[in-house]
């Protein structure tokens, strides 16, 4: 089993461990294969929506599978890792959340990935702090979920690294024990013995996203920094 099989079943297991047979939850966000080499978006954790994945699924093979069904905890007998992976390529993609980062690789010209640090899928923010968190501190659950996904960081390989969403910044950067380049202005961590450049920054897109100019300075340094680093 490759390294991505791995963490899938091992996120399975976990939510085997933590949630009764009837619990009003979601299954969660499963992995197709990572790319490597690549400029790596990271993410807080994946968001729920039923009109967005019907969207997704809409003229696909996929068309007749209701999300609500599909990714419940309840039905998880019917799941299959397969079709969540094939799911997870197709809102890659079609959703509208990875047009920006579909952007950067464009002007870099550096192909892209993107993960989540958490794994429980949760629109609302304050909600999943409440599941991921004990009083600001990292439950059982949220620090195992948060060692599977610093394990995905790694296997990526990346270039770079930018962590779109504020919360997650923070997260990532205690987590990797970033320190901040004063001499060129972004962030780095040791990934196999490489420094890799880390931009802490904010959403991209949606009603909190970061103003047109502050992503035209973030694209442009993200260019720079893989110019100099090629």
């Amino acid at each position: 089993m490759d390294g991505i099989g791995r963490t899938n079943q091992a996120v399975m297991r976990l939510w085997q461990h933590t949630f009764s047979d009837d619990a009003d939850v979601y299954m969660p966000l499963i992995y197709p294969p990572i790319k490597k080499d690549v400029v790596l978006f990271v993410s807080l954790n994946p968001s729920f929506s039923q009109e967005g994945f019907r969207a997704i699924l809409r003229d696909t093979q996929y068309s007749q599978i209701s999300p609500v069904d599909f990714f419940h905890w309840r039905n998880r007998a019917r799941f299959d890792l397969g079709t969540a992976q094939a799911i997870e390529v197709l809102a890659k993609n079609k959703y509208a959340f990875f047009g920006k980062f579909k952007d950067i690789a464009r002007y870099v010209a550096v192909d892209w990935e993107h993960i989540d640090l958490f794994f429980n899928r949760q629109t609302n923010q304050d909600a999943f702090k409440q599941a991921v968190y004990d009083d600001d501190i990292l439950s059982e659950f949220g620090r195992r979920q948060l060692e599977l996904s610093k394990g995905l960081v790694v296997e990526a390989c990346p270039r770079v690294i930018v962590v779109a969403n504020a919360f997650a910044s923070r997260v990532f950067a205690e987590e990797f024990n970033a320190e901040f380049d004063e001499e060129h202005g972004y962030h780095t961590i040791q990934l196999h013995g490489q420094v890799v450049p880390v931009f802490l920054a904010s959403m991209l897109t949606g009603q909190r996203a970061m103003d047109v100019n502050s992503y035209q300075r973030l694209r442009w340094h993200i260019k720079k920094t893989l110019d100099q680093i090629q």
